[in-house]
């Protein structure tokens, strides 16, 4: 087989992967609309409109993608065609069954969302953790845009910006490919804890893709296929474990946690009342039991969309590795997996957040 092979494939992967509109088919063109009738009279089970799925177009890609001859696992290239091929086919299996019976196993399968008894049991325990009796912080939008400034300055990081939304879906979200740090579209944003959100976003999320862009290795200057869930975990572990307040970040990542188990099985509205039960504002219930069920069009349907549920195993696992002894420079080498780093070689010194060295001090 030729040296170019494995590239080739790889290269051959990324461009289908890259042509998939899962954003777009994804997202209900009427969220906005049922998530206001829903808030006001939440007694009927939404029914989400989504864009038509184009069918013949993404069964001629997975059957291009099953017939590719995929090289035997030998380094980590041949490790990451291997990944690569799995994450594509499976994004394209989730989104040919969207809304129907075999969606949710084949998103548990995609992001490796397992919902065993230890783990569950675990999360019951994490659920229960008291409620925090810490006064709410509130920031208008230029104060936390100061903030997060002055945090990505303690690592010397000034070549990112900070820009505003359209979109008030979210708090902050982090785009590595562009170097933004972005915040939502709201009056003032009520924090529990910014510095657990920080912890999460910055410690997490952005340092990893400065390490990563710093790499010689061209193959980890990217993010891995199904790196997301050590993504995910790493940076909520650092909010829920290394951060002021941070117990109430790990109570809410428990309850969505269970309560993504519970969407197997169940409708939005037992989902809804579940997390409003357990203490969340109708509208965070809302729009967490919405990313759960995701890709529903009726959403009385059981079914759960994992990825939302992923994030508690993926920072229990994190957990794990750190508090066994495993290397914090490997995992954080860039937007890796847990898995990949057997296969990950590097002497490169990389950035490392002050409070994850600080807890790996206790072990």
């Amino acid at each position: 087989m030729a040296n170019t092979l494995p590239f080739q494939v790889l290269e051959q992967l990324t461009k289908i992967r890259q042509d998939l509109a899962i954003t777009e088919l994804l997202t209900p063109s009427n969220l906005d609309e049922v998530r206001r009738d829903f808030l006001a009279k939440p007694t009927q089970n939404p029914v989400f409109k989504y864009e038509e799925v184009p069918t013949q177009k993404l069964t001629e890609q997975l059957r291009i993608v099953t017939s590719l001859d995929i090289p035997e696992i030998s380094n980590l290239e041949t490790w990451l065609v291997s990944r690569k091929h799995f994450e594509v086919r499976t994004y394209l299996e989730l989104l040919l069954y969207r809304g129907q019976s075999e969606f949710g196993h084949i998103s548990e399968q995609l992001f490796n969302c397992h919902f065993s008894p230890i783990m569950l049991e675990h999360a019951k325990q994490d659920a229960q953790l008291p409620v925090s009796d810490t006064e709410s912080e509130t920031y208008q939008p230029m104060e936390l845009i100061q903030k997060i400034q002055e945090y990505l300055l303690r690592y010397n990081i000034n070549d990112w910006q900070i820009a505003v939304s359209t979109s008030s879906d979210f708090y902050i979200r982090v785009k590595s490919t562009n170097k933004t740090v972005w915040i939502g579209n709201h009056p003032q944003f009520v924090f529990s804890s910014l510095d657990t959100t920080l912890a999460h976003e910055i410690d997490g999320h952005v340092l990893r893709a400065v390490n990563a862009a710093q790499q010689s290795a061209m193959l980890l200057t990217k993010a891995l296929p199904l790196y997301i869930k050590t993504e995910e975990g790493l940076a909520s572990f650092l909010g829920d474990y290394c951060a002021d307040n941070g117990s109430q970040a790990r109570k809410h990542h428990a309850i969505k946690y269970l309560a993504g188990h519970l969407a197997r099985e169940a409708s939005f509205i037992d989902v809804f009342e579940y997390m409003v039960a357990a203490g969340l504002s109708p509208d965070l219930a809302f729009q967490r039991t919405f990313r759960l069920k995701r890709g529903y069009s009726d959403s009385s349907q059981p079914g759960c969309f994992a990825k939302e549920a992923m994030y508690y195993e993926g920072l229990q696992e994190v957990k794990q590795f750190l508090d066994t002894g495993g290397d914090a420079q490997l995992l954080y080498v860039g937007k890796v997996g847990l898995a990949d780093l057997p296969w990950i070689r590097t002497s490169q010194k990389n950035i490392i957040p002050t409070r994850l060295t600080n807890y790996l001090k206790t072990r």
